[in-house]
């Protein structure tokens, strides 16, 4: 069972280590100055990253077991907030706000630029990226919304997806190793399933009025979760053979805007973007609360979560959902 790093929105960014058992902290890093806005984290089975919503760029890598900074990555070159975070097993990849926007693949070994890829006229706000084995995607906040499949060899352009009319705003894009789901920030909130060969949409699961946004996703392995940015924060279950929604939670007093999602193979756990922050730990079979982390005083905001293994019993490397 992976241990939970929450990243949380903050002057400076911070970054708290959670027991998944007791929900309780562990452990905590602070940025340096000038490294604030935790927007993404990842981990690579070996170091945490997190990409700061600041200017210059910056992504970060620290030590699991010592919640120490390792290393920094840091340009001005290419953007400014660093919105998404991915990793192929050999290169970390982050995805920066610009227009267009910048894809930077960076050696985790070196934390030195190794290749960028721009986005053509028209590719702006890129909000978050994933890799789904063989390529990456990155999805953009434009109207209408834009998914670009990138070769991380050569960091060219395979093929780009855009949405239909009323499909705006692509905020959030995971892999469930056979499809891509882009979650958009529209209201009411919309989930798009693309068919990577063909680049083409395939269903699209629409909410109800009010449920506004979709800021986060994750899958299992077998459904694919939706946080609705609404308060109460919302968490849909969907069915990805039919785009329908199986089940829903909905968070208690004070448990508003789901900014985050992560499955650890057996519970879901959602972040959420609030004063002092939250991490709720779902069942996903029932959709109802198992426990909260709450953080301490001055811990707002969880925009971000991945989770690592910590210990004898976390033996596994568990990839972070940003």
């Amino acid at each position: 069972m992976g241990h939970i790093f929450a990243g949380l929105y903050l002057v400076p960014a911070v970054g708290v280590h959670i027991n998944p058992v007791t929900m309780a902290t562990v452990a905590a890093w602070t940025g340096a100055a000038g490294q604030n806005n935790a927007d993404c984290v990842l981990f690579d089975g070996t170091y945490i990253y997190v990409g700061l919503g600041a200017s210059p760029s910056i992504v970060v890598k620290i030590d699991p077991a010592t919640m120490a900074t390792v290393a920094v990555w840091s340009s001005d070159l290419y953007g400014t907030d660093v919105t998404g975070l991915a990793f192929d097993g050999a290169f970390l990849y982050a995805s920066i706000l610009k227009s267009p926007s910048s894809v930077v693949k960076i050696d985790p070994a070196t934390m030195a630029t190794v290749a960028v890829w721009t986005g053509a006229a028209g590719e702006d706000s890129g909000s978050d990226l994933c890799f789904d084995g063989v390529f990456l995607y990155c999805c953009f906040g434009t109207t209408p919304a834009i998914v670009v499949k990138i070769n991380p060899a050569t960091m060219a352009t395979v093929a780009v997806w855009t949405g239909a009319a009323g499909n705006n705003t692509g905020l959030k894009v995971i892999s469930d190793g056979a499809y891509i789901y882009v979650g958009l920030g529209t209201f009411p909130a919309r989930v798009i399933k693309i068919n990577p060969a063909t680049m083409a949409t395939v269903a699209v699961w629409t909410g109800p009025v009010g449920w506004d946004s979709c800021d986060s996703l994750a899958h299992d392995g077998a459904f694919v979760y939706a946080g609705i940015g609404v308060s109460p924060a919302i968490v849909v279950k969907i069915d990805p053979a039919t785009m329908a929604a199986v089940a829903a939670w909905s968070g208690a007093a004070g448990e508003d805007y789901c900014e985050a999602l992560s499955f650890n193979g057996v519970v879901l756990y959602a972040g959420l973007y609030v004063a002092p922050a939250r991490v709720v730990k779902i069942d996903p079979a029932t959709m109802t609360t198992v426990a909260v982390w709450i953080g301490a005083a001055g811990q707002n905001n969880c925009y971000a979560l991945a989770l690592f293994p910590f210990g004898r019993a976390d033996h596994l490397p568990l990839m972070g959902v940003h």
